[in-house]
């Protein structure tokens, strides 16, 4: 507390012993009092009751290192004691000891960044110390049970929901306009199809911890291509990919799930928590000179029947952090 700093430690699951993480403590403001983490594990938010205002950061999923948010931190009302996320990880309000008041700000769906909501602060009785929200957690996603929405070729932006789940890809089509595809939606691809992005285009994935967007095949057992990118947009957070990678007519090693295509320097591939598995042959095919972006992490490809990964050598060090085991062969190939 008095020494403006957070501390932070991995938990072993088998002892429940403690190590600090490297970075550890990790500098708030003055005299914070206490921490709050929101629903999906992404953010840290702490209350600094004598610089009136919050310290937020983004924790890394792979070694619980903080780090600031943008615009962080972000001023409250005097002397905060204490941070409730909303379930819907969308609102955060910080009850203000000396402020007799609750302020009220809206997270960032991307940046996680706060800003003040209209009305804020908000009064409360006398010396607030705590705040509570009532409500359910992150719900399930909930498999789905009508017809779905059929998709060709995209020349307009799309946003595909889980309301409208499944997608169905009957056959292999062109995205040359922005699509989005929110948390829970379910994506089906015919056998042997590939879903190819044009420069114009952009797949944009945005699920949610617990809340994966799925792409799988259209028929159980049958194994679609691929998602190819011929020099658009290619995000996935929280995403899972089943069942791909079929190989049709090209060599088995020069196939894969996701194929970054790209020429020259156009292009972007990225991720954020995606699983791949079962792929029929590389879970990741990238033959030319556009990887992953600098903030790709926490990729996991798994029973892939070749390579994890097979990748130019010039974007070998785009690689993310990630787990690479329990494939055809455990290695990197490179181009």
């Amino acid at each position: 507390m008095f020494a403006g700093t957070v501390s932070a430690y991995a938990i072993n699951p088998h002892t429940g012993a403690l190590t600090p993480v490297a970075g550890s403590p990790f500098k708030a403001g003055t005299h914070p009092l206490s921490i709050t983490i929101d629903p999906y594990g992404e953010s840290v938010y702490v209350a600094n009751s004598d610089s009136n205002n919050v310290s937020a950061y983004e924790i890394d999923p792979n070694t619980g290192a903080l780090t600031p948010l943008t615009g962080a931190p972000f001023v409250s009302g005097a002397s905060p004691f204490s941070v409730a996320i909303d379930p819907s990880n969308k609102f955060a309000y910080v009850a203000n000891s000396n402020a007799n008041n609750v302020s009220g700000f809206a997270i960032d769906s991307t940046t996680r960044a706060l800003a003040p909501l209209a009305g804020a602060p908000f009064a409360a009785g006398g010396s607030p110390y705590s705040i509570a929200i009532t409500g359910t957690s992150v719900p399930p996603c909930v498999a789905p049970a009508g017809t779905g929405t059929t998709h060709g070729s995209i020349n307009v932006a799309e946003t595909w929901t889980e309301e409208g789940s499944p997608h169905i890809v009957p056959f292999d089509i062109n995205i040359s306009a922005p699509v989005s595809i929110e948390a829970c939606a379910v994506v089906r691809i015919a056998t042997g199809g590939t879903i190819t992005i044009t420069p114009s285009g952009s797949m944009i994935a945005l699920g949610a911890p617990g809340r994966a967007v799925t792409f799988e095949a259209l028929t159980a057992g049958a194994s679609w291509s691929s998602i190819r990118n011929l020099g658009g947009t290619l995000s996935l957070t929280h995403a899972l990919l089943t069942g791909g990678g079929a190989p049709l007519n090209t060599n088995p090693a020069y196939a894969g799930v996701l194929h970054m295509q790209s020429p020259n320097t156009v292009g972007t591939l990225h991720v954020d928590d995606v699983e791949i598995a079962d792929s029929a042959s590389q879970g990741i095919y990238i033959n030319d000179s556009v990887g992953f972006d600098a903030t790709s992490r926490n990729l996991r490809i798994h029973d892939a029947v070749g390579f994890p990964l097979h990748v130019y050598a010039r974007v070998i060090g785009s690689i993310p952090s990630g787990d690479y085991t329990g494939n055809g062969r455990d290695e990197i190939g490179i181009a």
